[in-house]
C-alpha cells in the first residue's frame, strides 16, 4: 500500500537525529571523527601569536647551545629581521616572550639590540611556588618532598663541600643568629638560608632550585602558626632551628654524611608539626646541653 501523502511530508521535513545535533548555526554540519563523534571546536590562536612562540624556543634553543653568552648581542631588530625572515609584529612578540622567560631583552641606541640576560632565579622561585599553592599542596606533601630532596642534598654536601662553601655556612649562621633576636612582622629569610647553602654546597643547580622552592612553601605554610604565636614562641622557634642547623652544619663541615642526614631528618620532624598544626601549636624548643654524635 503506497505511503500517504502525510506521512511522506512529515518524514522529509523531519531532519536526522544525527545532522540535528550536530547543526551549525550557519547550516553546515560538522565532520565526523570516524567513530560517531562529532570533534570539539579548537579555539582559534592568531597566526602571529603561533609563529612567535617557535621563534622564541628558536632563539632559545640557540642560546643554550651557545652556553648563554650573557651580554651577548644577538642582534638589532633589523638584523633579525633579515635573518629569521619575519614580520616585525612576530619578532616583536618573541623579544616580549623572550623578556618575560628572562633570556633576553632589548636596549635601544647606538651598540643596542637583543641583548642576553641572566634569567631571575627569584622569578622562577615565585612561579613555581605559586604554582604549587594553586595545586594546594598540603603540608604533608611539602614535608614529603622536603624529606626527599633535603636529606639527599645534606649528604652529597658532606661529600662535595668547599672551603668556600663552608665560610658561607658559618657566615649564614651569624647572620641567622642576630635575626632571631629581631624578628618582625613576617619570617625572616635569613631564618631558612642554611638550607638553601646546604643544596648550593652539592653542586647541583636542580637541587638548589627545589630547596629554594620548598623552603618558601614551608614560610607560606608556617604564615598562620607565625602570625598568632608569642614573641616568645617565636623566638624560642628561631632558636631551636638556628641550634638544628649549628649542628647540621658541623656534621657537613667533619664530612660526616651520615650524621649531617641524621640531624637533618630530626630538625625535619620538628618543624613539620609546627607548621602543618597553624594557630596555637607549640613552637619547638631550643635544644641545650652539650651535643652527642648520635644527636
Amino acid at each position: 500500500m503506497p505511503a500517504k501523502k502525510g506521512s511522506e511530508t512529515a518524514a522529509a521535513a523531519k531532519p536526522d537525529s544525527k545532522a540535528r545535533i550536530a547543526a551549525k548555526p550557519n547550516g553546515k554540519v560538522p565532520k565526523s571523527n570516524g567513530r560517531g563523534r562529532t570533534p570539539p571546536a579548537k579555539v582559534a590562536t592568531r597566526p602571529t601569536e603561533k609563529l612567535a612562540e617557535g621563534l622564541a624556543r628558536e632563539i632559545e634553543r640557540e642560546v643554550i647551545e651557545q652556553g648563554w653568552p650573557v651580554g651577548t648581542v644577538l642582534g638589532s631588530e633589523t638584523e633579525l629581521l633579515d635573518r629569521f625572515s619575519v614580520s616585525r609584529a612576530v619578532l616583536r612578540e618573541a623579544i616580549r616572550l623572550l623578556e618575560h622567560h628572562g633570556v633576553a631583552g632589548m636596549r635601544r641606541g647606538p651598540g643596542g639590540g637583543l641583548i642576553l640576560t641572566e634569567p631571575n632565579d627569584q622569578a622562577v622561585v615565585r612561579s613555581v611556588t605559586l604554582l604549587l599553592e594553586y595545586e594546594h599542596v598540603t603540608s604533608a606533601q611539602l614535608f614529603e618532598a622536603r624529606m626527599a630532596i633535603e636529606l639527599n642534598a645534606v649528604e652529597l654536601a658532606s661529600e662535595r663541600i668547599t672551603e668556600p662553601g663552608i665560610a658561607a655556612l658559618r657566615e649564614a649562621l651569624e647572620v641567622e643568629l642576630e635575626a632571631a633576636d629581631q624578628l618582625g612582622p613576617l619570617p625572616d629569610p635569613s631564618l631558612d638560608r642554611i638550607h638553601e647553602l646546604i643544596a648550593e654546597a652539592t653542586g647541583n643547580p636542580a637541587m638548589r632550585l627545589f630547596v629554594a622552592v620548598l623552603g618558601q612553601l614551608t614560610s607560606l605554610h608556617a604564615m598562620p602558626s607565625y602570625r598568632t604565636g608569642s614573641a616568645r614562641e617565636l623566638r624560642r622557634q628561631a632558636l631551636g632551628a638556628h641550634t638544628a642547623h649549628e649542628a647540621i652544619v658541623e656534621a657537613v663541615v667533619a664530612g660526616d654524611s651520615a650524621l649531617a642526614r641524621h640531624r637533618m631528618l630530626r630538625h625535619l620532624q620538628a618543624i613539620a608539626p609546627w607548621v602543618a598544626a597553624g594557630p596555637g601549636a607549640p613552637a619547638p624548643a631550643a635544644r641545650r646541653g652539650r651535643r652527642t654524635t648520635s644527636d
